[in-house]
């Protein structure tokens, strides 16, 4: 049994074929970053333009690094939410016509389910962009904090001692914004290049860090179970994953992480429509896009 995924929530136009096992067959991605770079985030009408553009094409490279015909998948697996309505929408819109013209099942797969939902991604973004550093922000920051000290600045651990597993970064975005350009700043300018820059990205990096990989080890004994499964753009960052190998083998813990290719949003995420598959989920053809969180 062959599936095929597409993904078009923000700005990667992915897809790809897997199987029922579930094995993953082909996975391809065309990134829009060079796109949206000079903005500094994601543009949602330059994004649905794009997918429009790109959806078609990368949909016929994963069947053929998948050495599959189109006449040979059985489902079409789709998320339709969260994100951009419009980004949404040419995947929805496809999926649908490609359910239809093959007359297979048509799933929907709930992004963040896919891909647990990482507030920590959102600040080394806007992090990024207070520093100057260009988007996307995860690498850009990781790429600074090279250079940088990551005791530099004591910025908050929000609600690392307490015992409760939520996480908060607003509190630590502020923190960065004052100690770089002081309490009354309203639209600062990039912080220049230089020692300050790299170890506020260092700090700030590693506060992340602490904070995640400690609510993770407060999980594991809260719990008492020995694996941990760790999922996001964030989890791309060699930092956090060098942390979180350290602290599962204190924990005797088995450490589930995946390649870096498979942490950044793309098609095999939706290999959750396998279970849906077999439960016989199938998703209406007058299924819509839907941009904020749901089923």
């Amino acid at each position: 049994m062959h599936f095929l995924a597409v993904e078009t929530s923000c700005d990667e136009t992915a897809a790809a074929v897997f199987t029922d096992e579930p094995r993953v067959l082909a996975n391809v991605v065309a990134s829009q970053t060079d796109l949206h770079a000079r903005f500094g985030g994601v543009v949602p009408e330059v994004a649905a333009r794009a997918h429009l553009q790109r959806l078609l094409p990368v949909i016929d490279e994963a069947l053929r690094k998948a050495d599959v015909r189109l006449d040979q998948i059985g489902a079409m697996a789709v998320h339709n939410t969260p994100g951009l309505v419009g980004a949404l929408l040419v995947g929805v819109s496809a999926a649908k016509m490609l359910a239809v013209a093959l007359n297979v099942p048509l799933i929907a797969v709930n992004h963040v389910e896919a891909h647990i939902y990482d507030a920590a991604g959102e600040a080394f973004d806007k992090v990024a962009a207070l520093l100057g550093l260009g988007f996307p922000g995860g690498p850009a920051v990781e790429r600074e904090a090279v250079d940088g000290d990551p005791t530099a600045f004591r910025f908050p651990r929000s609600f690392l001692h307490e015992d409760r597993l939520d996480f908060s970064f607003s509190g630590l975005k502020t923190a960065v914004l004052y100690a770089c350009y002081g309490q009354n700043a309203m639209s600062p300018p990039p912080l220049p290049a230089g020692q300050k820059r790299a170890d506020a990205a260092a700090s700030f990096q590693q506060a992340v860090i602490d904070v995640l990989v400690g609510k993770s080890r407060q999980a594991l004994r809260r719990t008492g179970l020995k694996r941990l499964a760790v999922g996001g753009g964030v989890a791309a960052n060699k930092p956090f994953r060098a942390a979180l190998e350290r602290m599962a083998a204190e924990e005797g813990a088995e450490l589930f992480i995946p390649p870096m290719t498979l942490c950044t949003d793309n098609a095999a995420m939706a290999a959750q429509a396998v279970e849906k598959w077999r439960r016989q989920m199938w998703a209406p053809l007058d299924l819509d896009a839907r941009p904020n969180y749901g089923a």
